[in-house]
C-alpha cells in the first residue's frame, strides 16, 4: 500500500502549487475597492499610510420592546354587570417610544498579519408608560396583581372572589441600557467586490429596569377597588460573555458599499430584583432576590457605507447608516411578591425578552 501511494503527496502538492500560481497570475493586477492589488484573499482594510488608529462616534435611534410586562386588561363588560361569559379584552402593558442614544468606538490596525482590534460602546435610555381611566369599563388586574389587590381581604374572601377591578391604572417604565464589546477582527476579500470580516471577542451589558404600577378608583363602583395599590419593581442586570460574528461588505462604486455587521453572544451574569408593594401609600412588603442567568444575545446591522481618503491617503473618513436590531432573550427577570400572612411570599420568577430596533449612524476616522 505504501508503494502504491508514494507519489501521491508530491503530485498533490505540485498540482496545488500550479493552481495557486494560476490563481495569483489571474488576479495579481486586480485592484480591490480599497486600492490594494493582490489575490482574492487580500487585506480588505483601508489602504492608508497613517498611524493605524481608528475612532468613531455616532448615534442610535431605537424603540424598545419588553415582553412579559402585562399588568392587566380592559374588559368590554360594563361596570357592575360582570358575568362569567367569555369577554373580548385588551391587554395592558407599558409602551415605549423612540429614544436617542450614543455609540462610540476606537481601534488599531496591527502590522502583523493585518489584524484589527477594537472596542465599542453603546448607551441608550428609554421611558415607557400606560395610563388608563376607564369609567364605563373595568380594568382587571392579571397574574399576581390580582392577589395584591386583595391584600385587605381575608383568606376566605380571597378564595371566593374571582373578579376584582379598578377603573384607573398608571404604569411607568424606565430602561437604561449599556453595551460594550472588545473584538479582534481580520477582513479579507473573497471576490473582487465582496469582503468578509470574521471576529471574536467579549461582550458585556448593563441594563437597569424600573417600573411602578398603580391601580386606583376615581369613583365608588360595584365590587370595585376601595383602596389604592401600587407596586415598584426594579431589576439590575449585568453580564459578560463570549461573542462571535462575521461582518461583510459589498462594494458598489467608488467609495460606496453595502455592509452587514452581525454578532451573537452568551452573557453570564446576575439579576438583582427589588420589589415594594404599597396599599394607600403604606408599604406592605419589601423584598430582594438575586438570580444567576445566561442570556443569549444577537445584534444585526444592515446599511450603507461611504469611505473618503484624504490628505494623500494618510487618513480616511467613513460614514455609515444602517437598520439596527438587538435581542436579549430571557434577560429581564422580576419576582412577583404578595402578602397573605403579613410576611412576603415569593411567587414564580417571570422572564422577558428585551428587543431594540431602529437606526444606527456613525462617523469614522482612520489616521
Amino acid at each position: 500500500m505504501l508503494k502504491k501511494h508514494k507519489y501521491g503527496i508530491p503530485v498533490f502538492m505540485t498540482a496545488l502549487s500550479i493552481f495557486n500560481s494560476c490563481f495569483a497570475v489571474n488576479n495579481i493586477e486586480d485592484i480591490k475597492p480599497n486600492g490594494c492589488k493582490g489575490v482574492s484573499l487580500a487585506d480588505a482594510y483601508s489602504d492608508i499610510n497613517g498611524s493605524n488608529f481608528n475612532i468613531n462616534i455616532g448615534f442610535i435611534l431605537e424603540q424598545m420592546r419588553l415582553t412579559n410586562t402585562d399588568f392587566g386588561y380592559i374588559s368590554n363588560t360594563q361596570t357592575g354587570v360582570y358575568n362569567s361569559l367569555t369577554q373580548d379584552v385588551s391587554m395592558l402593558r407599558p409602551s415605549f417610544g423612540l429614544s436617542w442614544g450614543i455609540t462610540a468606538g476606537a481601534g488599531y490596525y496591527f502590522e502583523h498579519d493585518n489584524w484589527y482590534g477594537d472596542i465599542k460602546f453603546d448607551w441608550l435610555s428609554s421611558k415607557g408608560s400606560r395610563n388608563i381611566c376607564a369609567e364605563n369599563y373595568q380594568i382587571v388586574p392579571t397574574k399576581i396583581w390580582k392577589k395584591q389587590l386583595l391584600l385587605g381581604q381575608s383568606t376566605a374572601t380571597q378564595s371566593n372572589v374571582d373578579f376584582f377591578y379598578s377603573n384607573g391604572v398608571k404604569s411607568n417604565f424606565k430602561i437604561n441600557y449599556f453595551e460594550g464589546e472588545i473584538g479582534l477582527n481580520r477582513a479579507t476579500y473573497v471576490s473582487k467586490k465582496l469582503s468578509v470580516e470574521p471576529f471574536f471577542g467579549i461582550k458585556t451589558a448593563f441594563i437597569y429596569y424600573a417600573n411602578k404600577t398603580e391601580f386606583f378608583n376615581d369613583t365608588t363602583l360595584y365590587n370595585s377597588l376601595s383602596y389604592k395599590v401600587s407596586g415598584e419593581k426594579k431589576c439590575d442586570f449585568y453580564g459578560v460573555g463570549p461573542m462571535f460574528g462575521v461582518n461583510s461588505k459589498w462594494a458598489l462604486f467608488e467609495g460606496c458599499s453595502l455592509f452587514c455587521d452581525n454578532n451573537v453572544g452568551l452573557l453570564f451574569g446576575e439579576n438583582d430584583n427589588h420589589n415594594n408593594l404599597f396599599v394607600d401609600n403604606v408599604i406592605q412588603t419589601s423584598s430582594k432576590q438575586e438570580s444567576h442567568v445566561a442570556a443569549p444575545v444577537i445584534r444585526i446591522k444592515i446599511g450603507f457605507q461611504h469611505d473618503k481618503p484624504i490628505f494623500d491617503n494618510t487618513q480616511n473618513l467613513t460614514f455609515r447608516v444602517a437598520l439596527d436590531t438587538s435581542h436579549y432573550w430571557n434577560q429581564y427577570q422580576h419576582t412577583d411578591v404578595f402578602n397573605e400572612t403579613q410576611n412576603p411570599t415569593f411567587h414564580s420568577v417571570d422572564t422577558g425578552t428585551l428587543s431594540l430596533i431602529g437606526l444606527f449612524a456613525d462617523f469614522g476616522w482612520d489616521f
